[in-house]
């Protein structure tokens, strides 16, 4: 396989989807993925949270880092702006982000974002 030159990127060229497993496979996507997502969380933990005057944690920061990955790391905290199909706005992102989170942990009753976990997902991101 080629790859695209310089000149071909800035014109907007598309990978095909071999090339970009094979350039960009899946597990560095999901590395990637990880690390901005540790990201989020640990710039977000750090944030006052609007409604409750209080830092963000628990619920509310697993509903804002998934407000943070639908609409930007700058968008409002639980606007209505939607996506461009109009059918989900950040709030409602959240909300169901944070009700997936809770069924998928149902079983230790406790929600956590664990940051040693983060940190290494930060720090493995870094190494490359």
């Amino acid at each position: 396989m080629r790859c695209a030159n310089p000149d071909q990127v800035r014109q907007g060229y598309q990978p095909t989807e071999a090339e970009l497993f094979e350039f960009f496979p899946p597990a560095d996507q999901d590395k990637a993925f990880m690390a901005d997502i540790a990201n989020k969380i640990q710039v977000t933990q750090g944030e006052i949270d609007p409604i409750t005057g209080q830092l963000f944690t628990g619920e509310r920061l697993i509903e804002r880092v998934a407000q943070k990955h639908f609409g930007g790391d700058n968008s409002k905290v639980d606007a209505n702006s939607s996506d461009a199909f109009g059918r989900l706005s950040l709030q409602d992102y959240g909300r169901t982000v944070l009700a997936l989170y809770s069924n998928n942990n149902s079983d230790n009753g406790t929600l956590t974002c664990i940051p040693s976990l983060t940190s290494r997902y930060m720090n493995d991101n870094h190494d490359n």
